[in-house]
């Protein structure tokens, strides 16, 4: 484990997020697009680096795969800055699903009542007793997150 430790390499890398604009004759929207490659050659990130070495894996060396430096980033944006129009190759998109957040607890209520709001426990309580009045809310005072099946 040590020898593994000491053959270790930090290894820095770069990418590139423009914020861009659709054509006048469109409507005008702003997107964000992430540089992929430059010149027809892949741009490194994360998994393209050996975890071990922090070295660019061998296939990707041999695939000539661009690792960004910040002194090349740099280098891109100074090129790139009096680019009038940009062509977008590849459009990707991605189904993301969250969990909701578990419920408070009485006192994870009143911790963060307190904490984000400045309320005190009475102030946050009457606060809780209003929106479960109003139907916003289920009962406020419980000790356990989990939901009872009745």
């Amino acid at each position: 484990r040590e020898r593994r430790r000491l053959r270790f390499a930090s290894a820095e890398y770069w990418g590139a997020t423009a914020a861009l604009r659709t054509s006048a004759d469109t409507d005008g929207a702003e997107f964000a697009a992430e540089l992929s490659e430059i010149r027809g050659r892949r741009i490194a990130g994360g998994s393209d680096f050996d975890p071990d070495t922090g070295r660019l894996l061998p296939e990707q060396r041999e695939k000539e795969t661009r690792h960004l430096t910040e002194g090349a980033c740099d280098d891109l944006l100074a090129e790139l800055r009096g680019a009038s129009a940009f062509r977008v190759t590849t459009v990707t998109s991605r189904r993301t699903s969250r969990s909701p957040p578990a419920p408070l607890v009485t006192s994870t209520l009143q911790q963060e009542a307190a904490r984000g709001l400045g309320l005190s426990v009475a102030d946050s309580m009457r606060a809780a007793q209003a929106l479960y009045e109003a139907g916003f809310i289920s009962y406020m005072r419980t000790d356990r997150a989990a939901m009872s099946a009745e």
